[in-house]
């Protein structure tokens, strides 16, 4: 076991080699820094310009694809479905048109008399 005090020595000797990481890579981002928009050529801007217009379009056209066929697919399907249940209901064969014939003796109308 070690005792308070090498603990402390060795964690100061920790605390110095991190200090000394960290001023060397502030040096390295002081350096890319110093990097202006005028060094970056205009073709580049350019390229980045067409490259966001064209991922912005490329999304537009996706969510918009996305929207029509959600919104389409859903309206044809309902269509489908009530024309299904109209032709259901509509043909003759269907136990919902086939209505009981009652005989009863107290509604004949015709004149025995």
């Amino acid at each position: 076991m070690i005792t308070d005090a090498q603990f402390l020595e060795q964690d100061a000797q920790i605390l110095d080699i991190f200090k000394e990481e960290a001023i060397d890579e502030n040096s390295i981002f002081s350096q890319a820094d110093q990097v202006s928009v005028s060094e970056i050529e205009s073709e580049d801007l350019r390229r980045i310009e067409r490259i966001v217009e064209r991922a912005k379009f490329t999304l537009v056209m996706e969510h918009s694809l996305s929207f029509l066929f959600k919104t389409i697919g859903s309206g044809i399907s309902e269509l489908a479905t009530a024309a299904v249940g109209v032709a259901k209901s509509a043909s003759p064969n269907s136990a919902a048109n086939k209505q009981p014939i009652i005989k009863d003796d107290k509604t004949d109308c015709s004149n025995s008399r």
